[in-house]
């Protein structure tokens, strides 16, 4: 049992560490949306800002490591989660790709998502424009990835409960949308 007069300074050892947490998700995010990688990577779309954030928050809340590369003897091993805004792919640019290198199992990658945030301009097209994204998707797919299509308003009205079903399509973890108390560990699905 915690004394009463103790409570308040672990409360206050709290506080830091979350508006730490919460000052290094807003830069990380940010460093996305203004395409810090490569130009060819800056997030212009809102509906898009809005997925990079959910996607960032659900790895960070649920432990996930980001995307690094570790090298050893030589050897060079992938892990964590990869998550790439406006990956270029053939003639195609898609919104996002997701990928997840296992660390338990080498580096390997077993499921390739492809996130396209669609606004509602986008579902009003001419029939041309919607077979021209038909055959997109079945190039995406011939090539090894799974395609996800969700809707602004789709992505506005819960953006990290879509985070996490393409979070949890790619890591096969237990995700959560928020922290839970008591717990800190990822289980297997």
């Amino acid at each position: 049992m915690i004394p009463s007069n103790i409570q308040p300074i672990l409360d206050k050892f709290g506080e830091l560490v979350a508006d730490n947490a919460r000052n290094s998700l807003r830069i990380h995010i940010k460093e996305g949306v203004d395409g810090i990688w490569e130009e060819t990577s800056k997030i212009e779309s809102p509906i898009e800002q809005v997925m990079w954030g959910a996607l960032e928050t659900i790895r960070v809340i649920n432990g996930i490591q980001e995307h690094d590369v570790f090298g050893m003897h030589g050897d060079e091993m992938v892990f964590g989660l990869f998550v790439r805004p406006q990956y270029i792919i053939g003639d195609y640019r898609a919104d996002f790709l997701v990928r997840y290198f296992n660390p338990d199992v080498g580096g390997d990658c077993d499921v390739k998502i492809l996130v396209e945030c669609d606004s509602q301009i986008w579902h009003e097209r001419t029939e041309p424009e919607r077979r021209a994204e038909k055959e997109r998707d079945r190039f995406f797919q011939q090539e090894g990835f799974k395609v996800f299509h969700y809707t602004g308003t789709e992505i506005l009205a819960n953006p990290l409960e879509i985070a996490k079903e393409i979070i949890v399509e790619a890591t096969n973890l237990i995700c959560e949308t928020s922290v839970v108390k008591g717990e800190g560990e990822n289980g297997k699905r």
